[in-house]
């Protein structure tokens, strides 16, 4: 069970997404044990799509979780984005924590990490080195 989560949602149309995939596949490496980061692709769920997101996903090196479709909670989460790339995080119950993050951050792992120090502060929990 993880402290906070971080959730990413991308969409293979647009360029900004595509383009910090490898920077969210680096961050995501280095998380500890209580932080983890997934993503969600939000361009529908028929093979041709699957593959093309696996193969994005492959290229930009992320080996974490990516759902591309789901209902109940994860529907009513997507229906709430508005712009891609979103970030945003949630604690262990599904809580959304802080702001998050809309867009492309110039400085990705500077953008994560402050706000999952945040949201770490929020909870009581050890921050990120």
């Amino acid at each position: 069970e993880k402290d906070v989560t971080v959730i990413n949602f991308w969409s293979l149309e647009c360029g900004p997404c595509v383009d910090e995939l490898p920077s969210i596949a680096k961050f995501a490496k280095t998380l500890p044990d209580n932080v983890q980061l997934i993503t969600v692709n939000l361009d529908g769920d028929d093979e041709a799509t699957k593959n093309a997101v696996k193969e994005e996903l492959k290229e930009a090196g992320f080996d974490g979780t990516t759902l591309v479709s789901g209902d109940g909670d994860l529907k009513t989460l997507v229906s709430k984005i508005q712009y891609t790339p979103t970030t945003i995080l949630v604690d262990k119950d599904g809580n959304t924590l802080g702001e998050g993050i809309i867009g492309s951050p110039d400085d990705l792992a500077k953008a994560y990490t402050d706000v999952i120090n945040s949201a770490l502060k929020a909870i009581g929990k050890a921050e990120l080195k």
